[in-house]
């Protein structure tokens, strides 16, 4: 059971699972930030990795690393994922050196 906001009206539906979210939108700075820093967005405001598949906390900028919502929606469990791996990452460029 549910209803529908917009005309008040309770309806019933049969599923087999319910998923509730609310809509989750980039930071309004975003576009500033990624002005400031030289980071590329993709086309909805979020930031964009350098590549989804094999460097997604990286971004076009060396140095700079990304993780959770700021590079678009996702759960708390991928967010922590993205966390370590950015910091990692981090850590790796601090012992090469940030020279060149």
């Amino acid at each position: 059971r549910y209803e529908e906001t917009l005309t008040g009206k309770i309806s019933e539906l049969e599923a087999d699972m319910v998923v509730l979210c609310t809509a989750l939108v980039p930071r309004e700075n975003a576009k500033e930030l990624a002005a400031l820093f030289g980071l590329e967005l993709d086309e909805y405001g979020f930031f964009r990795s350098a590549d989804p598949l094999y460097a997604p906390v990286d971004t076009n900028r060396p140095r700079i690393y990304i993780c959770g919502c700021c590079e678009g929606p996702k759960d708390i469990p991928d967010s922590i994922a993205q966390a370590s791996a950015a910091s990692a990452r981090a850590m790796e460029a601090a012992q090469k050196g940030f020279g060149g």
